[in-house]
This record gives C-alpha cells, sequence and structure tokens, in this order.
C-alpha cells in the first residue's frame, strides 16, 4: 500500500545525503496505475533518476524480473495502517515478502535479500517467523507494537515521542536566517 505522503516521507529518507547513498535507486511494484499526485511525485528532478514505478503484482514472477528483484539488496512491503481487517493486511504482507523472496532465492542462488516488512499486529510477527526455515536478518516493524510501547513509555517519560522522532529522522543542515 502506497501513498504519495508515504512514497515521499520513504524517500527523503532513502535519498537522504546523510546516508552517503548517492548511487542508490529504488523500484514502486503496485497494482494499480500511479495516481496523477504520484505522477508528479515521480517526476521531481531529486528523484527522477533513481525512482522507478511498475504496474504489476509481486506475486507475478514476470513482474518481479521486470522490476529485477534479483538485483536488489532490500525489498520494503508496506501495509495501509487504516485497513479493516488488520490480519488479513498482515498475512497478504507475510505471504508476498516470502514470495519475492522465494524468487529471489530461486534465481540468485543465495538469499543476499533483507525484507523489511509492515504489519499492523503484533501476533503477525509469529506467522511470519513460523514460515521460516531459518532465522533471517529480515525486519519487522509492528505498527501497533510501536505505537503501545512509545505511548506507555511517555506516560513516565513525557516527552520520549518527541525525542526518538528526532533521533530516527535525517535533519541534514538547516537554513538559519
Amino acid at each position: 500500500h502506497l501513498t504519495v505522503s508515504t512514497i515521499s516521507n520513504f524517500c527523503q529518507e532513502l535519498f537522504h545525503p546523510d546516508h552517503g547513498n548517492t548511487d542508490t535507486n529504488a523500484v514502486i511494484l503496485q497494482h494499480n496505475e500511479p495516481s496523477v499526485q504520484m505522477e508528479i511525485f515521480l517526476h521531481k528532478p531529486e528523484y527522477e533518476l533513481f525512482l522507478t514505478y511498475l504496474q504489476g503484482n509481486p506475486l507475478v514472477e514476470k513482474d518481479l524480473k521486470r522490476a529485477e528483484a534479483t538485483k536488489a539488496n532490500a525489498c520494503v512491503v508496506l501495509t495501509n495502517k487504516y485497513v479493516e481487517n488488520a490480519l488479513s493486511a498482515d498475512h497478504k504482507n507475510i505471504l508476498t515478502g516470502l514470495s519475492i523472496k522465494k524468487y529471489v532465492n530461486n534465481y540468485s542462488g543465495a538469499s543476499k535479500l533483507r525484507l523489511c516488512m509492515q504489519l499492523i499486529k503484533p501476533e503477525s510477527k509469529k506467522h511470519f517467523y513460523s514460515s521460516l526455515k531459518q532465522r533471517t536478518e529480515d525486519q519487522l516493524i509492528v505498527v501497533e507494537e510501536i505505537k503501545m510501547n512509545l505511548l506507555a513509555k511517555s506516560c513516565f517519560c513525557p516527552g520520549i515521542i518527541t525525542l526518538l522522532g528526532n533521533l530516527i529522522q535525517s535533519a541534514g543542515d538547516q537554513d538559519l536566517d
């Protein structure tokens, strides 16, 4: 699931000069055609050369081949945080992520693809890890888990949410007028 604000935040962080990733490229693989707002974003000069949008299905082999998934270092699977059936969305994301990993394994011979997946429900982590034969370096971000933990910690330490938000976001040089 991808909106213009989601991809904007993601690209600001991925392509931020603080990370030194001058040769980083990203491919967006979505079921639907890009909206007008997405088209405008994709043609921004700072992202146009490094960002590619493909209409397709990450569960279809020919679409993963077009996206050159075997050359990827990482795959990010984002979720719709506002979906009605969170467990169903998590299950779909897990299957999508595992399908992409299997495709890369079959065609590159080694599992070098790091999966970064966003899930909604904490219990979905068990489903993901139980479906693996071995432990991986994959990263699962569980929205409800982070939200509830931060909320609980903020009761004991007011301002911790702001502090952590500032720590994990790249800043760069600010114009001081």
